[in-house]
């Protein structure tokens, strides 16, 4: 049976791995007014590890406000990005795209590790992740290094992201160069040194 909450030393341990900020906007949590740990696997599915850190992580908001609101409202992506996990599936095999450190697993020691390239290929892949505005908003401010499919490559802060009515998105670094991404496109982010996109 599990108890009806997670206990304090392993809340203690998700808002240190989180840095006390919002995994998905990234934002502090002394700058919400509201914010939660949620269940990655729901809570309506109770399994042994229900309460364990990687099945929680901090976001801002309620259940229908702030990012804990846009997971609720929008579960197909929630479910892509790794912050809702299928019942029959482990959240410590399920990679979640967060603000800070990009693409990770997030471990039942309450540590996070980068997922290598060929992981996070193969999870685009079975996913079926594209390239979208929605993806890449939460990373706006982040630096960012974008490279070619020609093997060229340019750094700067991620300054805006665009989308056109047939789904090509752009993005612009430092405000002034702008990247239309392709299938072929990489991103890299430098929040931690750790590999995103």
């Amino acid at each position: 049976m599990t108890s009806s909450g997670p206990s304090r030393k392993v809340c203690d341990t998700v808002d240190m791995r989180d840095g006390f900020c919002c995994l998905r906007c990234g934002k502090s949590m002394g700058a919400w007014p509201g914010g939660s740990r949620h269940h990655r696997r729901p809570r309506s599915h109770p399994w042994p590890g229900l309460h364990g850190p990687a099945n929680l992580v901090d976001l801002c908001g309620s259940g229908t406000t702030g990012c804990h609101g846009w997971v609720h409202a929008h579960p197909a992506m929630a479910y892509r990005y790794g912050l809702l996990v299928h019942s029959w599936r482990d959240p410590e095999k399920v990679p979640v795209l967060s603000k800070r450190w990009g693409w990770v697993w997030l471990l039942d020691d309450g540590t996070a590790r980068p997922l290598l390239p060929s992981e996070k290929d193969r999870w685009l892949l079975e996913t079926g992740l594209k390239w979208s505005a929605e993806m890449l908003d939460p990373l706006v401010d982040s630096m960012a290094t974008v490279t070619l499919g020609n093997g060229l490559s340019d750094s700067g802060r991620l300054t805006a992201v665009t989308e056109d009515p047939d789904g090509c998105v752009a993005v612009t670094l430092d405000g002034e160069t702008d990247y239309r991404l392709e299938d072929y496109t990489r991103i890299d982010f430098d929040n931690q040194g750790k590999e995103t996109l």
